[in-house]
């Protein structure tokens, strides 16, 4: 059937428009009007790439487009362009997700009325960066000479200079940024013909672990290549430190485990505090500091005080007399027992229990190791105990506490108050 050329669904003029679709758009149906062309520079472009948008050959009525996209796939801009004489302005920016994405343009007439709309589609693919950093070394410059910082190990540097090759040379639009785990910390300088790159932080860095890599960014598609190598390394600027309590129950035997709450060696101070009734004898309760009497052989501390607090190494059995307080080095994940010192066998019929609080910094002067620096590798090879009455204050072999100070003695002696030794 021919149709007549007044009838709504008639093409008179042959650009593809009916007459109902031009009286629509406010177009002559008798003259043929443009296609409404929508233009890109590139129709495959990848993930990041920018391109550009324009349309072309549009009807006479069209003043300016819009365009449009689906939510999170496109990040452009500027979406509104005019039109003169058939042709928009252009408006630039790029896909954010791959796949087949469709570009909208609204055509608006001179009074931002919509007279039709087109679409195009557009197949984004995803970059890839395939150039690769590694990390060969970190020093602290901060030392002269400056000095190799290992893998999983400590520093007081908080500027430390990294340095390492990459698999290729950088491209035009192509940076190389450090990394902290997630975080971006700068970029890198980058010498292209050794294919080598440097840096070092723009301001200090706070104490804490850190797991540093090196990616290649490509500006120009806003995406990055993989982190080839990890270099994690923990700055402590300051000593570390640690304080808590424990609780000691008078029935506790082998004690209560203390570990070296630092990963440097350490020196400790104990503080006890509490009362406790040992063997079930209600009348004497005594504190942390014992009844004051040396224990004899029938005790597991022999020259410590009898019912006393007592911190014993673990390995190598020796042992000191904490009392209300006493300090030791201790090395990396070093540990101790924390007890009464009573007669073996008897510990069950004990009551009540004493709190003992601890101090520990960074050892940069060792006070007391628990060494084996003396000839006896014996449990009573190092002991150390306080004892006072009228006496005076008597010391035992080995490492023992005076005023707050650990002072090591060669044999037993024993002096006034207020007299020098």
């Amino acid at each position: 059937m021919v149709l007549r050329g007044d009838y709504p669904a008639a093409d008179p003029d042959g650009d593809g428009l009916t007459n109902l679709q031009e009286w629509q758009a406010g177009t002559d149906p008798a003259v043929s009007n443009g296609t409404n062309t929508i233009n890109a520079t590139t129709t495959t472009p990848t993930v990041g790439q920018t391109i550009e948008l324009w349309i072309s050959n549009a009807w006479s009525n069209i003043k300016s487009v819009v365009f449009s996209f689906a939510d999170g796939v496109a990040n452009f801009a500027t979406k509104t362009a005019a039109v003169v004489n058939g042709v928009s302005e252009k408006i630039s920016g790029y896909f954010t997700a791959a796949g087949q994405q469709t570009v909208t343009a609204t055509y608006k007439d001179a009074s931002g009325n919509t007279v039709g709309t087109g679409t195009l589609k557009v197949t984004v693919t995803q970059a890839t960066v395939t150039t690769t950093a590694t990390i060969d070394e970190v020093r602290n410059d901060n030392t002269t000479p400056n000095s190799f910082i290992p893998k999983d190990s400590t520093t007081s540097d908080n500027t430390p200079q990294l340095s390492g090759s990459l698999s290729a040379e950088l491209g035009q639009a192509q940076v190389l940024n450090i990394y902290n785990g997630s975080t971006l910390l700068g970029g890198a300088t980058v010498n292209n013909s050794t294919k080598s790159w440097v840096w070092k932080p723009a301001s200090a860095l706070s104490d804490g672990s850190y797991t540093f890599s090196a990616k290649v960014r490509d500006v120009a598609y806003s995406v990055d290549g993989p982190a080839y190598s990890e270099w994690t390394i923990k700055i402590q600027t300051a000593p570390p430190s640690n304080t808590g309590s424990f609780s000691v129950s008078a029935s506790s035997y082998p004690g209560v485990v203390f570990t070296n709450p630092l990963d440097t060696a350490a020196n400790c101070t104990f503080t006890g505090s509490g009362t406790w009734v040992h063997d079930n004898i209600t009348s004497i309760p005594s504190g942390v500091n014992g009844t004051g009497y040396v224990a004899d052989s029938s005790f597991p501390y022999v020259g410590g005080i009898t019912h006393a607090l007592i911190a014993q190494r673990i390995t190598g059995g020796k042992y000191l007399s904490i009392g209300t307080s006493g300090t030791a080095s201790l090395a990396v994940g070093e540990q101790l027992y924390f007890l009464m010192n009573d007669t073996l066998g008897t510990y069950a019929d004990n009551t009540g229990s004493a709190s003992v609080g601890y101090s520990c910094s960074a050892a940069q002067t060792l006070t007391n190791t628990f060494s084996d620096d003396f000839s006896s590798s014996s449990l009573n090879a190092e002991k150390w105990n306080i004892t006072s009455g009228a006496g005076g204050i008597q010391y035992a072999d080995g490492m023992v506490i005076f005023g707050g100070v650990l002072m090591q003695t060669q044999k037993i002696r024993s002096h006034s108050l207020g007299q020098k030794l």
